[in-house]
């Protein structure tokens, strides 16, 4: 340490930025089965998986989320779904091959395709889905099947039975978000921007 003690105010700074990491509050919604459909408990482990991490974020399904209907625009334009992605920082959604779970699929054909949806979302899909003959709403994959590789994660059957991968999948997501976000503000503090620096 030189003599001046600027080893102790570089290391402040980081001790700073290292809690504003820590207390970062994220606001994460889980797209996935509903409740009697098949799928739903991995829904829930994943849920309870990402609040244990952090007593901070709020991690929630957007059922679980009454939106005012007040604030909602007129004409069934917007539903309180649309306003709960839109508002969600990071969306996880649960796919699963089942011809009872297609609500979660009707939201990412709906969703897929916009830039600001895709840049926040994270799909857990099937590594394969069933090709028989006279398979239901084939069409309604189409937007996962065709989402950006970095953005998804597949599952084999006994994958997501035990869920660790995907807990482990959903959790290093979370983070990289966390921090990148920390790092973004700590830099623009320092009147840096990633353009500059990169």
């Amino acid at each position: 340490m030189s003599k001046d003690g600027t080893q102790n105010l570089f290391n402040e700074d980081f001790q700073q930025y290292r809690s504003s990491i820590e207390h970062t509050k994220l606001k994460i919604v889980i797209l996935g089965p509903g409740r009697q459909g098949p799928g739903y408990d991995k829904r829930v482990e994943i849920r309870k998986h990402l609040r244990s991490l952090s007593k901070t974020d709020n991690v929630a399904f957007p059922e679980e989320i009454t939106v005012p209907s007040e604030i909602l625009p007129g004409e069934g334009q917007w539903s309180s779904t649309d306003l709960i992605v839109a508002n969600a920082q990071i969306v996880f959604a649960l796919l699963i091959d089942h011809r009872d779970v297609t609500g979660v699929l009707s939201e990412v054909t709906k969703y897929g395709y916009l830039k600001g949806f895709r840049d926040k979302s994270f799909l857990i899909l099937p590594k394969e889905r069933k090709k028989a003959k006279g398979s239901y709403l084939p069409q309604i994959w189409v937007a996962a099947e065709d989402y950006p590789k970095n953005r998804t994660l597949r599952y084999s059957d006994e994958e997501l039975r035990s869920c660790v991968l995907t807990r482990d999948y959903v959790a290093a997501k979370v983070n990289l978000y966390r921090t990148r976000l920390c790092y973004d503000e700590f830099m623009k503090k320092t009147g840096m921007t990633t353009f500059e620096y990169s």
